[in-house]
């Protein structure tokens, strides 16, 4: 355990939302329990009193570092409240309804086996570098508040979150008067395929799947909580009509499914919901991440939705739905007509009460549009197929001598082999690469790959697009060769959902 005296929480720990470290190498257990005396100093310099929530996902190196975080902030007079093994969307929902002034969630994501983080909801938005160096200085300094007067209380939180959730959706069908309240149900229970609900690897969501299924069950005939995504793959391949929706660890990604058509893409998703909701008749905002799919954006700009282009999902995009700081940036935009979409399966929207990415609302929401006949299952198989496409994680060998590689540098030079790459190449084959400068993207006539910095990981993430599955794998050759080019000593890795 290191000493408090001059102890420094190292600044890259600190990313758009967090904290976040691999266990053992640059993150200790004893980072998490400054963190905890950090923010509850920072926060008793402005406030008499101090309300925290914190939570963690299941997996066994994150409750460790959630119990460092609540020792913490128990030495510093913080009242804790908490919700043990929870997802991240319900940690923010109980921050939002008890007012308190800060929410933690431990959780490994979908980063790597020994990568682990914690989320900061701060204030009523996510942490920023402001207030991240402030943390950063008052660990330095080692000047805490100390008192006995922390107190500790737990709870589940599962019920009062669940209820919103379906609150917030719309369920019984709107034919008129005549019909009574029990025809309404019998119609909706008809119209609801059979629903499959499933949780990624180290999940911290199955209390509230099973949440879920118990209210689901009011409305649909069969709904069924399956083990993992294995189970779920095997449940679809049967003939019976179903939806399958998988969620990642901590709640707040999700991939879903149609039987007799397989994964739903997150654009196709995103689109379903966006083109049923009054957000897209007001003409509202979009934040897309860099690596969205090109025909999608054009799509949606064409339907008259303004869209904005952020190569860093996360804090720098929800902050627009959570902050007034965030509206300003953004025209003065109603809070109601503000969504943030991201290609991995993060999707939140700003309705009347969720400003943060909630895979739940979002699977709710899919499924209020069949329950109400504005989606049918019909409609769906018969979605138009897109390119095919894959999401890479780019792991970036560090520089010899070096604790840490420049992936911004990686970045440049990917875009300045682009730019040679397309000045040589006819004009059938290769159009410009991308203008926006966290982004190295390349454009192929027969697909497309485009790359982005991974800001919790010495990676780099790249998208590849291409016709066909053939297509598809002469699109990832080039990029290899981009990336042999610049002496990147990389492994390429296919995306894991978990």
């Amino acid at each position: 355990m290191v000493g408090e005296e001059g102890y420094r929480l190292e600044s890259r720990l600190f990313g758009e939302q967090g904290m976040f470290g691999t266990l053992d190498e640059s993150l200790d257990f004893a980072d998490g329990y400054f963190l905890g005396k950090a923010v509850g100093t920072f926060l008793l310099y402005k406030h008499s009193s101090v309300y925290a929530c914190v939570a963690s996902d299941s997996h066994p190196l994150s409750v460790p570092l959630e119990s460092e975080i609540v020792r913490g902030l128990l030495e510093c007079g913080v009242r804790v409240l908490s919700f043990s093994v929870s997802p991240t969307p319900l940690v923010r929902f109980a921050a939002i309804e008890l007012r308190a002034q800060v929410a933690f969630s431990v959780t490994r994501g979908s980063q790597s086996q020994t990568h682990s983080g914690v989320k900061i909801f701060l204030e009523g938005s996510a942490l920023d570098a402001e207030r991240a160096l402030q943390l950063r200085n008052i660990a330095a300094n080692g000047n805490w508040r100390k008192t006995s007067e922390g107190r500790l209380a737990k709870s589940e939180g599962v019920d009062a979150y669940t209820m919103r959730l379906f609150a917030e959706t719309a369920w019984r069908q709107k034919n008129g008067a005549a019909n009574s309240a029990q025809a309404e149900e019998e119609n909706v229970r008809r119209m609801l395929p059979r629903v499959l609900l499933a949780q990624g690897a180290h999940g911290s969501s199955r209390e509230v799947l099973e949440a879920i299924a118990k209210n689901l069950s009011a409305h649909a005939e069969q709904v069924f909580v399956l083990e993992d995504a294995a189970a779920l793959r095997r449940a679809l391949r049967e003939e019976h009509e179903q939806v399958g929706f998988l969620f990642n660890s901590d709640g707040t990604a999700l991939q879903a499914f149609v039987g007799g058509r397989g994964e739903i893409q997150a654009e196709e998703l995103f689109d379903i919901i966006l083109r049923g909701t009054d957000m897209h008749s007001r003409k509202g905002l979009v934040l897309a991440d860099g690596l969205t799919e090109r025909r999608a954006l054009e799509a949606w700009r064409a339907s008259g939705v303004r869209v904005e282009r952020c190569a860093q999902f996360g804090a720098g995009m929800l902050t627009c739905l959570s902050s007034e700081r965030g509206a300003k940036m953004h025209e003065r935009v109603s809070p109601a007509s503000r969504a943030t979409f991201s290609c991995d399966g993060h999707i939140a929207f700003y309705d009347s009460y969720y400003p943060f990415e909630d895979a739940f609302y979002v699977a709710l929401r899919f499924l209020s549009a069949l329950a109400t006949g504005s989606l049918r299952m019909e409609t769906l198989r018969a979605l138009p197929a897109r390119r095919v496409s894959g999401l890479l994680r780019i792991l970036v060998a560090k520089a010899e001598g070096s604790s840490f590689c420049n992936k911004d540098a990686l970045l440049m030079q990917l875009r300045a082999w682009i730019k040679a790459a397309s000045s040589g190449a006819e004009g059938s084959e290769v159009a410009k690469g991308s203008e926006v400068a966290e982004e190295a993207e390349r454009n192929l006539s027969y697909g497309r790959w485009i790359v982005r910095v991974a800001r919790f990981e010495e990676a780099l993430l790249a998208r590849c697009e291409g016709k066909d599955e053939e297509s598809l794998g002469r699109v990832k050759a080039d990029l290899q060769e981009a990336l042999s080019s610049c002496g990147i000593e990389s492994v390429l890795s296919e995306f894991v959902f978990s």
